[in-house]
């Protein structure tokens, strides 16, 4: 066996690699994008606009947020990942279906927990997002984990990644600054009920106790519950 170390045939060995690199970095298509986010809006159950200072902890909402992509070219699968975290006092409804979400033609949504203890819902881009076009709005229903301390309030946050883990195709984000959006938030007790109460009346009728109410302005009413 030779002593001596073969520089040149090492040196053939690093080109080699070396093109092989180029080579498939020359197949990765540069697509460029402008992936946005507009902002957060959240609404009760009929989509009507509530003050997200004023969240009631029995209360059901519908979380909802504007994404865009106003670039010249579409976003390819793999490039990006659009992450939501919902802070420490609000979670995703438990009978909410994640998989049937706004937007689940284009994002696989998963919910985790993150090291913070916050419910965090993460979007997979699983089908290209279409170019020029701005009318995109993800929408999950959420509800409150307790009331909020006093402070600084908590935040919902968003933000678009750009992970480029895609090996043919590349994005080049045409606006760095767009990609995160937050909401600062408040969970409050009970609110007062949305009706007016005109008289109520009960008695009791062979061990059963009967009631009749009459009421006036329900607004965004669901039923009542009667406790004794």
């Amino acid at each position: 066996m030779s002593k001596f170390f073969n520089f040149k045939l090492l040196a053939k060995y690093w080109m080699v690699i070396f093109a092989c690199l180029l080579i498939n970095q020359v197949k990765a298509q540069v697509y460029h994008a402008d992936p946005g986010l507009v902002g957060f809006d959240i609404t009760d159950l009929s989509d009507v606009s509530v003050d997200a200072n004023l969240l009631n902890l029995n209360s059901v909402y519908k979380l909802k947020l504007q994404l865009t992509n106003t670039g010249p070219d579409e976003i390819p699968v793999q490039t990006t990942e659009l992450i939501i975290g919902l802070g420490l006092y609000l979670e995703v409804d438990p009978g909410f279906d994640l998989s049937t979400a706004p937007l689940s033609n284009y994002f696989t949504w998963t919910k985790t927990i993150d090291v913070n203890g916050q419910v965090t819902i993460t979007g997979n881009l699983h089908t290209p997002l279409p170019q020029s076009y701005s009318a995109y709005e993800a929408v999950f229903n959420i509800k409150p984990l307790s009331l909020t301390p006093s402070g600084f309030p908590p935040a919902i946050t968003g933000n678009w990644t750009i992970i480029n883990n895609n090996p043919t195709q590349f994005l080049s984000d045409n606006n760095g600054f767009n990609n995160s959006v937050s909401l600062d938030y408040r969970v409050v007790p009970g609110s007062p009920l949305p009706v007016t109460l005109i008289s109520f009346n009960a008695f009791n009728k062979n061990c059963n106790i009967n009631a009749d109410w009459k009421v006036e302005n329900e607004m965004n009413f669901d039923r009542y519950e009667l406790q004794i």
